[in-house]
Order: C-alpha cells, then structure tokens, then sequence
C-alpha cells in the first residue's frame, strides 16, 4: 500500500509492504523450517535472556497482571498454516507447506521453504505498522541451508514507519529496516547458527524513556543498539 501526505506544499509518498516470511520478492529466499511466527505491537516481551518455551506459542501474552492479544501468530496444523490471531490475511506461493516436524514434543507442525520459489506473504494492514513504541517479533526456525531472508518487510519512503526484515546466516545475524531511517536497527552480530537444529530467535524494541533493540537467538541476547 501507497499513502501520499502534502505538507505546505510538498508531497511525501509512504509504501508500507506485505510481512513475508521465508524469503521476499527479491529471491533470497530461505531454505528450512519456521514455525511459530508471532508478532506483539507495543510489547518487548524479553528484556533480559529466557529459557524460550517448550510448548508452542499463544495468542495471548501476559506482562505483569495484563494479558495482551498477539498481533500474529502463525501456527503450522494438518490443515495448513493458521494464523491463531485471525487478524492478517496471508498467500502461500510456490510450494509452500506444512510438515509434522517442530521444536516441540507432541503432533506439531512448521512450514517447510525451498529457498527459491516458496514463502509467505501477508497483506499489509494496521497490526502489523509498529509506529515508535515498543515490539516483538520471534519465530522458531531450523536451517539446512546457508542464509536467507526469513522475515522481511520493506516499508519506505519519507513519513514510512519502520520496517523490519531479518537476515541469517551460519556465522551472522542482521535487523535490517527501512522506512524513514534505512539502515542497519543492529548490524551484522558475529555468532554461530548450527545447521540442521532448532533455534529460537527474537527481534525486540524496547521502549520505555529511551529505546533498546535488542536480538536474542535461543534466548540469549547476541546483539543490541540504541
């Protein structure tokens, strides 16, 4: 979606994209496993390293006495890729699917991507715009492969709110976002992602009188910026 602004005069044009999860539209794909992709608009929910869980994620979430609604969560089933929210309308391309294989113990399910022609790809809309307060983004993921895009969301252009896409690789991991500030959120972080296993990663904004973001890959925090 395209949302153009005249100020005094001047025209200031905003793209907000789809979310994709395993790859974009530029082909560096993923090649792997991802489940339990969720997000949560206006919650860090990590600030410090955690065990993450060893049952699957829920729509919910609580902080303190609170219980919050997910913005997304997108769980694998038998019937297909479900998103537990029901508020984001989603499109598998390529061929895109569900396999019984997850982090978890029990009859769980995760979306396998080739790394070429498979993702999904979900329709921009107002839960997933994260504005400047605080956010989490996390999934569980298992990498055969070597690197890939395995969330990406390209806003752009002046007065666009950030994006976020995120990069892995076996020896690095980037939050990248564009939007009006393009660049780096926290640049490549050196660390080790074991092939073929289960890793659990978090991109975290933090924001309470200043901002933190943080990345945590199996609850470790790896890499931060202000």
């Amino acid at each position: 979606q395209t949302y153009t602004v005249s100020i005094t005069g001047t025209t200031y044009a905003a793209t907000y994209s789809a979310l994709y999860v395993g790859g974009d539209t530029s082909g560096d794909n993923w090649t792997g496993y991802v489940t339990d992709v969720r997000v949560a608009n206006g919650a860090a929910l990590y600030t410090a390293n955690f065990f993450p869980s060893a049952a699957p994620a829920t729509p919910t979430y609580t902080i303190g006495a609170t219980t919050y609604n997910s913005n997304l969560l997108l769980n694998g089933t038998t019937g297909g890729v479900v998103d537990a929210t029901r508020t984001v309308d989603y499109e598998t391309l390529g061929d895109a699917k569900v396999t019984p294989f997850s982090p978890y113990n029990g009859s769980y399910y995760s979306n396998y991507f080739n790394g070429s022609t498979d993702y999904l790809s979900l329709a921009d809309n107002a839960n997933l715009e994260f504005g400047s307060g605080s956010v989490t983004a996390e999934c569980w993921f298992y990498m055969p492969g070597t690197s890939g895009y395995l969330l990406d969301k390209n806003n752009s252009g002046t007065g666009a709110a950030p994006g976020f896409s995120l990069n892995i690789t076996t020896t690095s991991v980037t939050w990248y976002y564009d939007g009006a500030n393009n660049g780096y959120v926290i640049s490549p972080i050196t660390t080790t992602i074991t092939q073929n296993a289960w890793h659990h990663i978090a991109l975290v904004r933090s924001v309470s009188g200043s901002t933190t973001n943080s990345i945590f890959v199996d609850g470790i925090r790896i890499g931060t910026s202000t």
